[in-house]
């Protein structure tokens, strides 16, 4: 019952950023909205909708650790041992940075 409805829930916001990004591409809080969107969507369950606000949340904000290891998390939940090694790297160098 649920799962269906935080379905119909999710989409509203991806084109709500979407929308946002669109009118003003450079805006500083881009980043955290794609990573807020990431987690609302694996929060659900929807660990493969999640990825491309993850991945887009670490291009706007490469420096924020935060969004690797989300990123790292979602790899390792999906079975992605050598992505998610990677993308935990990238958040142990910038953390030690």
């Amino acid at each position: 019952m649920w799962g269906r409805r935080a379905r119909c829930l999710t989409r509203a916001p991806t084109r709500i950023v979407t929308q946002s990004q669109n009118r003003n591409p450079r805006n500083s809080d881009d980043g955290r909205a794609w990573a807020n969107l990431g987690v609302a969507l694996a929060s659900t369950g929807d660990v493969d909708a999640a990825e491309e606000p993850f991945k887009t949340a670490c291009r706007y904000e490469p420096e924020n650790v935060k969004n690797w290891i989300n990123l790292a998390k979602l790899h390792q939940a999906k079975g992605r041992g050598d992505l998610a090694k990677k993308a935990m790297a990238k958040a142990q160098a910038l953390s030690a940075a």
